[in-house]
């Protein structure tokens, strides 16, 4: 008897949906998304990097005298320099409270000094960048007499220990009669060994064979001294190359 008393739950269905219908229901469910899509604003690349901080350089202040600093001299990279270690900082450090900063942590016995303090400290820093151009001044022109007197020794075929053993002693002898024993000392400063007399002898040599290479390249001639080399059985860069050289020599004169 309970069987028959017993309720069973209907199962509703959903009501059928029309394919009109939902089709216009799904294009304005896509039409408000696209909407709600197209409202937010996504910002630019271009916008982002306008927003960026552009970096300031620094300019000197003759101020910064005060605090035992000059600078660089670069007006595209200037650099605050101080006037007792010499140390140069970065362009950031220009500022009065970095500046202070790093008279105090490494000079701190010159905090309280005058500005005439600082004014000799510049002097100094001055003189010693002239006394230090002045050397590499005479060191560049002491290399170049090592290179013309080693083509001198070449072109007279000559020992290369001449330059050492007769060459350089003959030079000071006749500038300490001329002009005395200080300018003999800054003779002494060209290299003339064996070594280096050989060294520059094969640099001047290696120079002159790339340049005379390069000259054959860019010459009009070219093509005359491409058949030349064609048409001879014997190694024929030499050929060629002489023949380049009298055409040189003929236009040069020309």
């Amino acid at each position: 008897m309970e069987k028959w008393l017993k309720r069973v739950a209907k199962t509703t269905l959903p009501p059928p949906v029309d394919c009109e219908n939902s089709s216009e229901n799904t294009d304005d469910l896509l039409s408000d998304r696209s909407g709600t899509e197209s409202d937010l604003q996504i910002p630019s690349t271009s916008r982002v990097e306008s927003t960026k901080r552009r970096k300031v350089v620094r300019k000197y202040d003759p101020e910064y005298l005060k605090l035992g600093f000059t600078w660089n001299h670069d007006t595209t990279d200037p650099r605050p320099q101080c006037v007792i270690c010499y140390e140069i900082l970065a362009n950031e450090s220009m500022r009065p409270s970095k500046l202070r900063r790093h008279l105090e942590t490494k000079h701190s016995h010159s905090i309280n000094k005058p500005v005439d303090f600082f004014q000799k400290k510049l002097l100094e820093m001055k003189s010693s960048k002239n006394i230090v151009s002045h050397f590499i001044n005479i060191n560049e022109n002491a290399v170049y007499a090592s290179y013309l007197i080693s083509l001198r020794i070449a072109r007279a075929g000559k020992p290369h220990t001449i330059g050492e053993d007769l060459v350089l002693p003959s030079i000071k002898d006749a500038v300490g009669a001329m002009f005395g024993e200080k300018e003999v000392k800054e003779i002494e400063r060209i290299p003339l060994s064996n070594n280096t007399v050989a060294r520059r002898i094969d640099e001047m040599a290696e120079w002159t064979e790339d340049e005379l290479i390069q000259r054959i390249i860019n010459s009009k001639y070219y093509a005359l001294q491409l058949r030349i080399d064609e048409s001879t059985d014997v190694p024929p860069r030499p050929i060629s190359i002489n023949c380049f050289c009298a055409l040189y020599i003929a236009r040069r004169r020309a």
